[in-house]
């Protein structure tokens, strides 16, 4: 396995689903959430799990391409807004239960046709 892991991610507002879903470009994995932080904190987990799993069994592929159609959403979000350093900060932090329950962070952007973020993640050795 690789020292280290590195994705790009797409999140977009979902209509079908009324959830927010952050999808691994590179890893094909999901998270979803009512809000972006959790849905890419729920999508960290989820990276996190296969990482584990990965270095205990070496016949684990970490990195799988999204979907054709996952990848075609990112390609025509070129000009997709760029999620804030803070925003993926809180949702490491969230994904590994360094976050306090009790403090919820209250940052929502609109839920327009359309809407979606770019995240780049990146999982150290250890991580």
């Amino acid at each position: 396995m690789e020292n280290n892991c590195e994705h790009n991610v797409i999140v977009y507002w979902s209509y079908l689903d009324r959830l927010w879903i952050a999808h691994s470009l590179d890893m094909d994995k999901t998270g979803s959430g009512e809000r972006v932080v959790d849905a890419l904190a729920n999508l960290i987990r989820a990276s996190l799990d296969v990482i584990t799993e990965a270095k205990k069994d070496h016949s684990l592929h970490i990195f799988r391409d999204a979907p054709p159609q996952i990848l075609r959403l990112a390609e025509e979000s070129v000009a997709a807004n760029i999620l804030p350093f803070e925003v993926i900060e809180i949702a490491y932090k969230m994904a590994r239960g360094r976050w306090p329950e009790n403090f919820v962070l209250d940052v929502f952007p609109n839920k327009t046709e359309g809407s979606r973020f770019k995240a780049y993640l990146e999982f150290l050795p250890g991580a």
